[in-house]
């Protein structure tokens, strides 16, 4: 079944034109928020990574923000193509691999937040589909029955199930990644398939292959998968990371 994506992000409050106009969403924020609290939001977040780093620049962004969902929206609504692309890589993938032909699948996301992702998957794919959606921000519950939204910490999160695919876009920053790895390892069926969508650097992919190797998976495909994203300010480009549990 075709989705619309676009009808389908609006639903959940996100704007895909935002994505594909750097220009709109910045107008459409500055309006959202009026032109003080626009400049007062980009000089804090200038201010705080220029101590902090950038490797902290999420939470700043979002400490910042506060439970103000659409300013969250509308920012985030500014990169969603990126994620578009890796979870319409992740459902092709899904959908080639045999193994998973007419089976019910239990699949764990790690950092899906609202769930439209997940929803999206399920949506997608003809499978039946049990989804439970792990993020530490707290969200409304998901409208598809199929989908549990839980608050939890990666490093906290153990479920009594073990999942047939686990799947991550943009779960977390490199240099946290032991801690999604160690998540997916602790949740994950033997046999089960890994997808990760991540913002590595290309100098880090060998980094990340040998952790999932040294941690027991193996490569679903000798060739890492690198999911390229075309926006107005031109092509960002982006690893998938798929493996199996042995």
């Amino acid at each position: 079944m075709m989705i619309d994506i676009k009808n389908h992000l609006r639903n959940y409050g996100y704007y895909l034109e935002y994505s594909l106009n750097d220009d709109l969403c910045s107008k459409e924020l500055r309006k959202y928020l009026g032109r003080k609290k626009y400049d007062k939001f980009w000089t804090h977040v200038d201010n705080m990574v220029s101590l902090l780093g950038t490797n902290d620049v999420e939470k700043i962004i979002r400490d910042f923000i506060g439970e103000d969902l659409k300013f969250l929206k509308i920012l985030l609504s500014g990169q969603i193509i990126i994620s578009v692309s890796i979870i319409e890589e992740i459902i092709n993938s899904i959908k080639r691999n045999s193994s998973f032909l007419n089976k019910k699948l239990d699949i764990l996301e790690l950092g899906g937040y609202d769930g439209w992702t997940s929803d999206y998957l399920d949506l997608s794919i003809e499978n039946e589909l049990n989804l439970d959606v792990v993020d530490f921000e707290k969200s409304k519950n998901n409208p598809n029955k199929n989908i549990q939204l839980i608050n939890s910490d990666y490093k906290d999160f153990l479920s009594k199930k073990k999942y047939d695919i686990v799947f991550s876009v943009l779960g977390i920053n490199y240099n946290n990644i032991d801690i999604l790895l160690n998540c997916v390892l602790q949740n994950i069926n033997k046999g089960g398939y890994v997808y990760l969508g991540l913002r590595v650097q290309p100098d880090n992919y060998d980094s990340v292959n040998n952790k999932l190797i040294n941690l027991g998976f193996t490569k679903v495909d000798e060739n890492l998968k690198i999911v390229t994203v075309n926006k107005d300010i031109g092509q960002e480009h982006f690893p998938l990371f798929q493996y199996k549990k042995v």
